[in-house]
């Protein structure tokens, strides 16, 4: 793991940290969704990139880090980090299978200290390499249910097939699958990649890694051999030495047709040849799903293609759903996509030049979209059907989404108790059983269990199923802790002495090292210019000797912060952390800088948490109907964090819909609407009788109930981490004060 001095000679080593001690809080985490069908076995790719993708050095595989999910009668098979563990949901009781059975917790803790973000880890040694093998070989991506009793494991390296309490292990899917075709399973094969009306088998299977350019192969077995089919999509890369295969995806139909379809539009296999059966594509289609009714789907760029049968027919969006993509081949994943009961089509999308996601709805004629983006979607048998956002839980039901009850999520908690900021994925699959219950897998959390509006926890670990309160996880996480990280995570006590050595170090070793000898003048250029934390301490030694001058320095540093890239890094909390002589600075851009200077701005003086400073923005900002959304947001969050009721007539007016937004962008419009709810769901989340629909009149009137007595639920700020940064400042102080003195 990096040592301190290396996180403190860092922009955003502070964050390391205090990442790390939620991290040791939360334990590990370990992507899939439910789709029409399941036809491609999860692509493979470099053991490094997935680990990379997928885990950090903090968070170490382990049997609660859920991914997927299947059942099979009484059985509810769960994709971990650490194998598959088969519930018996009848007698509460579970089994855990791996591929390896010597994977065990010493590996698991050895591979998570050798994360690719540990500057020291060399991926070439014999030690990273037998660690990184074990995990490959045990973690699980999905879990497919072939037929009673029969049950597929796909592996991040291989595959393992089990049929009741006996296993057979395959070092890859070519392997598994032939293995299997000559069985009396093979017609549940479909069930796993492509197999067309003769019974063969076709999958497109991607190699290469994450940071590399990748090829999709078409592969086909007949019975004999694997073989790659060259006949479909074949471009030439100058240069590469390869071919590059642009196929996207590929489909079977309900009469054992098979299709394929790339950049250029769709295709069909006749009498072992591929003919085009669509030319029409504006960026090319990039993937296809089967309904219910034998109806194939395929996607493009603003427009959907369906075929029924006879005919392809190209549905294009307007207006606002001209430009929808779904993730598909960009995104190395496979899009959410649901056809409800009652005939509509759903699908996860992004829109072109925008940073929006949604569940956008087909009817067969428009389009239309719900207000939370899927990572997860599924029916059962009854009709009763379920979406998952990245934390929440939604039904489905007249042609409407409605959220459910908050999961018991212990990020959620966190954030509550240390406001630790936006929140990761969460949510990574649903499943929903016949009896209406959904189980929900959660990477970082585990396994839960929703029915009836009550969450129930579901953990592998039956001292977890006890449920430790998180603040005994927390006191149990800081006693783990060292002195040093202790101070830079809580910021209380006196300056370690071992830290102010190592950032004196740091200091004279690095910018500094000019600065040793500098005047006053030469210090302020550096508070202007510096980067990191040596412009930080040079400041300080300025403030020792003139007042004046080291504060006319910072103002200018802090403009040129504020002037800076708003979406990078830590910005507002770096400003914060400088303490009251940055307010006036601070209010001063937020009533004369841009829209992006004033969010920032009001961000920083938030992170403050001063009730007068922010009447004072109230004064400032004048009339709020004008403000601008990025402002108005933080505004109110702002308003919030310090208990002022204000803040949350802000925010009902905008999640409501009852703020007039400027009309110059509907995404952007949609996108802060979207938020102000989110924000508005966790500062209400400890109240039971809420409004589940955003009618201005029922949040007006439940506001009006809870105005006098409320309370925010959670904590908006990022309070433990601008602790982390005033412990830095002590520790900048504490230098600078020994600089001098030896001047």
């Amino acid at each position: 793991m990096r040592s301190t001095i290396e996180m403190l000679s860092k922009r955003r080593g502070i964050i390391a940290i205090s990442v790390l001690f939620i991290c040791l809080v939360l334990g590990s985490y370990a992507e899939s969704s439910i789709l029409l069908q399941d036809h491609n076995v999860p692509e493979k790719e470099s053991a490094q990139g997935l680990w990379a993708e997928r885990h950090s050095y903090y968070l170490l595989p382990n049997p609660d880090c859920c991914r997927s999910l299947a059942q099979d009668g009484n059985y509810l098979w769960v994709a971990t980090s650490a194998g598959v563990v088969r519930w018996n949901l009848k007698e509460n009781t579970y089994r855990l299978f791996k591929a390896d059975d010597d994977w065990s917790t010493e590996y698991a803790e050895k591979l998570g200290m050798l994360g690719v973000y540990d500057d020291s880890t060399n991926w070439g040694s014999d030690k990273a390499r037998q660690y990184l093998k074990k995990w490959v070989t045990n973690a699980v991506e999905k879990v497919i249910v072939l037929s009673p009793g029969h049950v597929w494991v796909d592996t991040l390296k291989g595959a393992m097939i089990i049929h009741g309490g006996s296993k057979a292990t395959y070092a890859s899917v070519e392997d598994a699958l032939a293995a299997i075709y000559h069985t009396e399973l093979r017609p549940t094969l479909n069930k796993v990649v492509a197999m067309d009306k003769n019974e063969h088998l076709w999958w497109v299977k991607r190699t290469g890694d994450l940071y590399t350019e990748t090829v999709r192969v078409l592969l086909h077995y007949d019975g004999t051999a694997w073989k790659s089919d060259e006949q479909v999509g074949i471009t030439r890369v100058p240069g590469m030495g390869q071919h590059y295969y642009n196929i996207n995806d590929i489909l079977v139909d309900a009469q054992g047709n098979l299709w394929a379809c790339n950049f250029r539009g769709i295709y069909q296999r006749t009498e072992n040849h591929w003919q085009q059966a669509l030319r029409e594509a504006r960026y090319g289609y990039g993937e296809m799903r089967l309904g219910t009714s034998g109806t194939l789907w395929a996607f493009d760029s603003g427009a959907l293609a369906r075929f029924t049968g006879n005919r392809w027919e190209v549905f294009k969006g307007q207006g606002r759903y001209k430009d929808f993509r779904l993730p598909g081949p960009y995104m190395g994943e496979q899009a959410v996509v649901l056809e409800t009961p009652d005939g509509k089509l759903w699908f996860e999308a992004s829109f072109v030049g925008s940073d929006t996601y949604a569940f956008v709805c087909f009817d067969g004629k428009r389009f239309s979209r719900a207000s939370f983006c899927p990572v997860a979607a599924m029916s059962n048998n009854a009709g009763q059907t379920f979406a998952a956002s990245v934390d929440r839980l939604f039904s489905y039901d007249n042609g409407k989404w409605k959220q459910l009850a908050t999961p018991p999520f212990r990020i959620l908690r966190l954030i509550s108790l240390f406001g630790v900021g936006q929140k990761a994925k969460i949510i990574d699959d649903i499943l929903v059983a016949e009896d209406g219950a959904v189980y929900v897998a959660a990477e970082r959390e585990g396994l839960f269990r929703y029915q009836n509006g009550s969450w129930k926890r579901m953990s592998c670990d039956k001292a977890k199923q006890e449920t430790k309160s998180i603040e005994q996880d927390v006191a149990e996480g800081m006693a783990k802790m060292s002195e040093e990280e202790r101070f830079l995570v809580l910021g209380v006590g006196p300056v370690p002495e071992a830290l102010v050595k190592k950032m004196h170090k740091a200091y004279v070793g690095g910018e500094g090292k000019e600065l040793i000898k500098a005047g006053d003048q030469q210090l302020a250029e550096h508070v202007v210019q510096g980067k990191d934390s040596t412009s930080a301490i040079s400041y300080y030694r300025l403030l020792s000797r003139n007042r004046k001058l080291a504060k006319a320095s910072l103002h200018k540093k802090i403009e040129g912060m504020c002037a800076s890239d708003y979406g990078e890094g830590w910005i507002s909390l770096e400003i914060a952390s400088y303490g009251p002589p940055v307010i006036e600075i601070l209010l001063k851009i937020a009533k004369m800088g841009t829209a992006e200077q004033r969010a920032l701005a009001i961000d920083s003086l938030s992170f403050m948490r001063d009730p007068k400073v922010v009447d004072e923005l109230f004064g400032i900002l004048g009339d709020l109907e004008k403000l601008d959304s990025l402002s108005y947001l933080r505004f109110a969050r702002a308003a919030i964090m310090v208990g002022n009721p204000k803040g949350m007539d802000l925010l009902i007016e905008a999640a409501t819909a009852e703020r007039k937004e400027e009309k110059s962008n509907e995404f952007k419009i949609d996108d802060v609407r979207r938020t102000c709810r989110e924000e508005l769901n966790r500062v209400t989340q400890a109240y039971d009788d809420v409004p589940r629909e955003w009618s201005a009149e029922k949040w007006k009137a439940w506001w009006e109930k809870h105005r006098d007595t409320w309370k925010p639920s959670v904590n908006l700020s990022a309070n433990q981490l601008l602790a982390g940064f005033k412990a830095q400042h002590k520790v900048f102080r504490e230098v600078a004060k020994r600089l001098e003195a030896n001047q």
